[in-house]
This record gives structure tokens, C-alpha cells and sequence, in this order.
């Protein structure tokens, strides 16, 4: 009684426990059956971001495996104690090590393996457990199947575990039963189970003990091809067929027909790419001063330089023939709504997704080799666990900073984490997890920093700070930063140069001001009236002068501020019409006027709904 009291108890909970380590790095925050054991799923852009410090795949997923291995063999350790505590196993306890030990490998690659496809831990603990039941469900309905069909094709599937075992848990369950049936007390009680149901007398034959381990070696060495195989370059020019797409024709819109800033953008990255082949392409078409951002003469040598950018998924085209230069204490910010193909961009560029045609380099090195650039993603990819400076000192070591705490303490000043340093990342609000992302993009020793709405989701007292760090990082450290946004003020307040795209399509480069003196379509006009006596007098003079203003104050307001829309005529100059105001103002007596552009928002929205 006491005997059966003690395994009845001990053996389900270290089952329940064995079974439930193929989470590791999956399930985030999840407990699983009965045990509390906590384990965080590396997203694939958080491995990015790691991979973008220069470090090589080979060591970065070699420590990652050795550091899995580590925390496993403290949990196996722990079981293994329990088991010799309890007395679980009188007989054979030195195979229980070994069989968790080859099942650790064929766990950790199957982990691995699904992590490539699975970008949330919630999928990855839902696939894992849905892909438990179908192959116990698939396997026992092959395994009734031949029950009722051949008894003796039954003991070969038995013996060779042929039906579909592909769940490396499973077999786990199978060899620690089999070690348990094996003892010296039990050998009498199970001397006929053994043999009809796993086909073997002593635990050293073949069909007993070595057939899991074979296994369990086989799905290891299965799992981990597959797994380098998907992460490799290959399978993604597989994934595309090896091709070379070419660009379409752009879609023609009516306003920007009417002067494309896209055109002197083609030119400057041929007599880039000439400048640095030699090639017989310098004979191609200057640029000029109607075509190419005056901006972009400015500044350094070319850093990123993408031509003819082509991504596929299927039939869908989300970015075409992408072409633009970014140049050393350059900033260029890309525009557009969403879906317009800003992130997939940046995905190119940054390694996560292979282009389905044109090229791109990067400091001089091609985008498909391994390339060195600082990075804040879209969405934070922070290891909850961590606090903000161990994740700026992951960061920091793999840079290879000699100064790391100095680097550190630097960087938490420069986006005003400094009070907040030592909170884990998972109790960090949303703006303060971004300040730990735009930090770690920060600490980068690139010429490059490309950054996926980097003040999404900060206050504005801490956006304000982070526009000064990336202007001072630009001058001073001769950095080039490429953005994208939805804020026309960071685009305004960062950005020497912007692109707008939409569909896929890159409409219209230029500075802000080109952009808004192009694109945008009408002048704001603020009259400030000494009294309200003057308010109908104003309003008269000035239907009267330009006959297609709007009156956007509230016509029952009692301001002193009267602010008119003029439309922008074609051909019409902004000096012009201020002279025009200027007079009116004049004539009219007034207490001042003020005649402004439409916003860079005002072109954008233009340049994406006509």
C-alpha cells in the first residue's frame, strides 16, 4: 500500500511535467496541466533584431540551444530527483537520463522548427497542443485499424512505431513505460504486456529501449534539417521560385503628371550605381533641378540604395520597383496608408523577407548577405522578463562596446528611461517598451538606422526628446535614418527628404517643402480684424478678390481671426498672392494677416485620394 500510494502519485506528475517541456520557448505566459513552469516564445523579428548586430546565425542559434539546454537539464535534474526520491524506478535509473537527454534535442529542433512559421506564443501553444492530439488521434485510429484487420502486421507497427509518431512526447511516454514495466518487482506482472503489446522481453533489446531512442535521434536530426533548411536563404528563393520580377507600369494619376518628383530619383541612382561600377551607364540623363531634391546634393556618399524593389505575395504586389538613395546625414521618411507597403519595405531591407526582384545594398553590402544596420521593428519585440537595461545590455555586448555600463547609462538618458531602467519589460506601459526599442536601435554601430514608427504609441514631451537624439545622431555621428510614420510633424521635423507611397507604388519624392509647394492644392489666409465691425467688410473684399475662397471660420463666431481657403491656381506662385494679401490687409486697415501653404498632411492626403 504505501509503495503503490508513492508511484500512483509521483509517476503522473513527472509525466505531466516530461511531457510539457516541448513548450519551451513557445508558450509566453501560459502555465501548462498542473505545473508552473513559465517559458518565453522568441519572436522571429526579435531573433532579427539580434541577427542585425552583426552576429553570425551559427552562433546566435548555438547559444540559443546551449542556453535551452541548460534550463532543461535543471528541470530534468529536478525530475530525476523526484524519481530517485520516490523510488519510482528500483531498477535502470541511469536510462531515464539518457532518454530525457535525446528527447531534449528532438524537442528543441521540433520547437525550432515551429518557430519559424509561428509569430505569436498564443499559435505557437495552440498549434503545439492541436498537433499533440491529431497524431495520437491519427496514430491509435491506424493502430485500431490494423487490430481488426492482421494481428500479426499489428506486431510489426508495434515494433517499428511505422503508424505516424511524430510527436517526440509520445515516445518519451513510451520508453519511461517501458522502463517502468522493465523493473525487477514488476518483471513477473508485466511479463505478458511486454511482450504483446511492445514486442519485447528484456529492456536492452532492440524493440525496447534502443527503438525510442533511435527515434527520438531520427526526429532530432529530422526536425533540425528542416529547421536550417526554412531559416536558410534558399528555401525563401524557393518560396519565390528563383525569380526576377520586373516592376510594372506605375498607375497615372492626374496631379502628379503634372510634375512627378519619382523621375530625377531613377537618374540619381544610375549615376550611383556608374559611380561605383565604372560602368558605361554614365552617359545617362543628368539630373536636374526640376527632378531631383536639391536636398539630396547635400550630403555624403550613398548608404542605402534600393533599385527596382520588387515583393510578390502570390498574385498580390505589395511594393513595385521601389527605387530611391539614402545618403550619409540623410533622412528620408516613408509615407503612406496603411497597407501601402511601407513595413514590407523595411522587411526587405532589413532581411526578414527575400525581394521578389530588384537589388538593395546597404553601407555597400547586398541586403541577401548578412548586413549590420540598427533597427526599431513595428511592434516591440522585447523579451518580457528581462528589464529595459539587461535588454540594452544584450544589445550592447553582442555591438561589442567595451564601455557597456557607460553605453547604457548614455542611452537610458537619451530617451528618459532612466527611472524606469530596472522595471521588467512586461510591466512597462506601451510608450515606455517603445523607448527601449528606439534605444536599442540607437545603440547601433551602422551608418545606418531604420526605424518602423519609432514614437508610435510616447507622449509628447518624450517624442520631442527622441527628434533631437536621431537630428543630433544624424549630424554628428554622419548616420543615415530611414523611417516610416504616420506623423507629418516627426516627417516635418526629421526628414531632409520623403517619399509617399501608395499601393505599392512610390509616388512622389521630395523635400517637405517641394512636396507642399507640388502637391498641396490651396493657401490659408488669416485676416486679425481691429473690431468686429470689420468682419462683413472683410468677407466682401475678399469674394471679391478671389471668388473661389472658403470661409473656414464659423460664420456665427465672434473671433477676430478670419481664416479663408484660396485654391491654388495652376501656374500660381506663392510670392504673388502674398503681394495680393498683403494689400488687401493694407486697404482694408486690418491689425495683421498671416498667408500660409497647406500642410505636408493636406499633399499627402491629396496625393493618396485624387
Amino acid at each position: 500500500m504505501y509503495y503503490h500510494e508513492r508511484t500512483s502519485s509521483c509517476l503522473p506528475i513527472a509525466l505531466n511535467l516530461l511531457s510539457n517541456l516541448k513548450y519551451l520557448r513557445i508558450n509566453k505566459t501560459s502555465p501548462i496541466g498542473n505545473n508552473e513552469l513559465y517559458v518565453e516564445f522568441v519572436p522571429v523579428r526579435g531573433a532579427i533584431l539580434q541577427m542585425l548586430t552583426g552576429i553570425s546565425p551559427f552562433v546566435f542559434w548555438t547559444g540559443s540551444l546551449l542556453w535551452d539546454h541548460i534550463l532543461y537539464m535543471i528541470v530534468a535534474v529536478y525530475i530525476v530527483v523526484i524519481i530517485l526520491v520516490f523510488e519510482v524506478f528500483s531498477n535502470y535509473n541511469y536510462l531515464i537520463f539518457f532518454t530525457l537527454y535525446f528527447f531534449f534535442f528532438s524537442t528543441a529542433s521540433f520547437v525550432y522548427l515551429v518557430s519559424v512559421f509561428v509569430k505569436t506564443p498564443t499559435v505557437g501553444s495552440t498549434f503545439l497542443v492541436f498537433f499533440r492530439i491529431f497524431t495520437a488521434v491519427i496514430g491509435f485510429a491506424v493502430y485500431s485499424w490494423y487490430l481488426l484487420s492482421n494481428k500479426e502486421t499489428l506486431l510489426m507497427i508495434r515494433q517499428w512505431y511505422a503508424f505516424g509518431l511524430l510527436d517526440p512526447s509520445l515516445i518519451l511516454m513510451y520508453g519511461m513505460n517501458k522502463i517502468y514495466m522493465c523493473q525487477a518487482r514488476l518483471e513477473r506482472a508485466f511479463s505478458t504486456a511486454r511482450t504483446l503489446i511492445f514486442g519485447f522481453d528484456t529492456i536492452f533489446e532492440f524493440h525496447a529501449i534502443w527503438i525510442d531512442w533511435l527515434y527520438l535521434i531520427l526526429l532530432s536530426v529530422l526536425f533540425f534539417s528542416l529547421f536550417i533548411g526554412f531559416r536558410s536563404r534558399l528555401f525563401k528563393r524557393l518560396l519565390n521560385g528563383f525569380k526576377n520580377s520586373e516592376p510594372r507600369e506605375k498607375k497615372r494619376y492626374a496631379i502628379i503628371d503634372e510634375a512627378s518628383t519619382t523621375h530625377g530619383e531613377s537618374n540619381q541612382m544610375v549615376r550611383t550605381g556608374s559611380a561605383q561600377t565604372g560602368s558605361a551607364q554614365t552617359k545617362s540623363t543628368p539630373m536636374t533641378t526640376t527632378t531631383v531634391s536639391e536636398s539630396s546634393n547635400q550630403y555624403g556618399k550613398p548608404i542605402v540604395v534600393a533599385d527596382k524593389l520588387v515583393k510578390d505575395f502570390g498574385k498580390l504586389r505589395a511594393v513595385n520597383g521601389l527605387t530611391y538613395t539614402v545618403r550619409e546625414k540623410e533622412c528620408f521618411g516613408l509615407l503612406g496608408q496603411n497597407g501601402a507597403g511601407k513595413t514590407t519595405s523595411f522587411d526587405m531591407l532589413t532581411g526578414l523577407s527575400i525581394p521578389s526582384g530588384g537589388t538593395a545594398t546597404i553601407a555597400g553590402e547586398k541586403i541577401t548577405h548578412r548586413i549590420q544596420i540598427g533597427y526599431c521593428p513595428q511592434f516591440d519585440t522585447l523579451m518580457g522578463q528581462f528589464s529595459g537595461r539587461q535588454c540594452l545590455r544584450i544589445i550592447a555586448q553582442l555591438q561589442g562596446y567595451s564601455n557597456i555600463e557607460d553605453v547604457i547609462e548614455m542611452v537610458l538618458t537619451c530617451i528618459g528611461m532612466t527611472d524606469h531602467a530596472d522595471k521588467k519589460i512586461q510591466h512597462c506601459s506601451g510608450g515606455q517598451k517603445r523607448k527601449i526599442s528606439v534605444g536599442i536601435a540607437l545603440m547601433s554601430r551602422s551608418p545606418c538606422v531604420m526605424l518602423d514608427e519609432p514614437t508610435a504609441g510616447i507622449d509628447p514631451r518624450a517624442r520631442r526628446e527622441i527628434w533631437d537624439i536621431l537630428h543630433n545622431m544624424r549630424e554628428k555621428a554622419n548616420s543615415s535614418i530611414v523611417l516610416t510614420s504616420h506623423s507629418m510633424d516627426e516627417c516635418e521635423a526629421l526628414c531632409t527628404r520623403i517619399g509617399i507611397l501608395r499601393e505599392g507604388d512610390m509616388i512622389a519624392i521630395g523635400s517637405s517643402q517641394e512636396l507642399k509647394s507640388k502637391f498641396g492644392n490651396f493657401y490659408l489666409l488669416t485676416m486679425v480684424l481691429q473690431n468686429l465691425e470689420q468682419s462683413e467688410q472683410v468677407k466682401t473684399a475678399v469674394s471679391e478678390k478671389w471668388s473661389d475662397a472658403i470661409l473656414k471660420t464659423d460664420a456665427t463666431s465672434a473671433s477676430l481671426n478670419i481664416v479663408y481657403q484660396i485654391p491654388k491656381q495652376k501656374g500660381s506662385k506663392w510670392s504673388e498672392t502674398f503681394q495680393q494679401a498683403e494689400e488687401l490687409a493694407a486697404q482694408l486697415e486690418m491689425e495683421d494677416f498671416m498667408l500660409s501653404q497647406a500642410t505636408l498632411e493636406d499633399a499627402f492626403i491629396r496625393l493618396n485620394t485624387i
